[in-house]
């Protein structure tokens, strides 16, 4: 009593992508039925080496049908998140900084739909790259229409869940304490800024611009 397992085509030529994946499903439906049976046999004759045999072959099989499912859904998802990117910098190179939020938060949501944004080891580099700059993107955005709360919330979202050394969050967060009034909080963001890339002259102009208007305005109170 064998059984011989048939493994979906990693590609399937003249034939739609649609029909390929109803294929792929369909097989992986019959390996499920084929397990269902080999346990039958299994529970009959717990002795059965060509039952035990059986098992882990479709086993393993259905394991590597959910590790490329995930890959594909993966690589899905960044191509999505990709495009939102690139879309909503256009929107800010257009100075439309406003469609350029709606977008980023676009990747942001694609984002959360299938992984918890919050936990770091089930996110690629690749992934965890595209998820700072979506949120550092749209802090930016949120700067230049004067909404600073949510700038230092999504600057700050990126600090504390994806990158605790990531120079440009800290420098959009320094930016958006200093206009809503917190400059030693701001002074605070900047500094680190500037150690994590010592060799930025903006981030360096503008931590010693701060630290001028902050002496300015001690010395006016005076």
């Amino acid at each position: 009593f064998f059984l011989r397992i048939r493994r979906p085509p990693r590609s399937t030529q003249g034939v739609s992508s649609a029909a390929s994946d109803v294929y792929k499903r369909q097989e992986i439906d019959k390996m499920k039925l084929s397990k269902e049976d080999w346990l039958k046999v299994k529970e009959m004759q717990p002795g059965n080496i060509d039952a035990s045999k059986a098992l882990t072959r479709i086993q393993n099989a259905l394991n590597k049908d959910k590790i490329q499912e995930k890959a594909e859904e993966v690589g899905l998802q960044m191509r999505k998140l990709d495009e939102c990117k690139k879309k909503g910098n256009e929107f800010y190179k257009a100075k439309d900084y406003a469609n350029a939020v709606k977008v980023f938060t676009e990747g942001i949501e694609e984002l959360k739909k299938n992984v918890d944004v919050k936990v770091l080891k089930t996110m690629s580099k690749e992934r965890l790259a595209l998820a700072c700059q979506l949120f550092t993107n749209r802090s930016l955005c949120y700067f230049n229409l004067n909404q600073h709360a949510q700038a230092v919330e999504d600057a700050d979202y990126v600090i504390s869940y994806y990158d605790p050394k990531n120079a440009k969050a800290f420098f959009r967060k320094g930016l958006s304490l200093a206009k809503l009034g917190q400059t030693d909080k701001a002074i605070k963001e900047l500094t680190q800024a500037s150690k994590i890339e010592p060799d930025n002259e903006l981030y360096a102009n503008e931590l010693k611009n701060l630290k001028k208007k902050k002496q300015c305005l001690i010395h006016h109170q005076q």
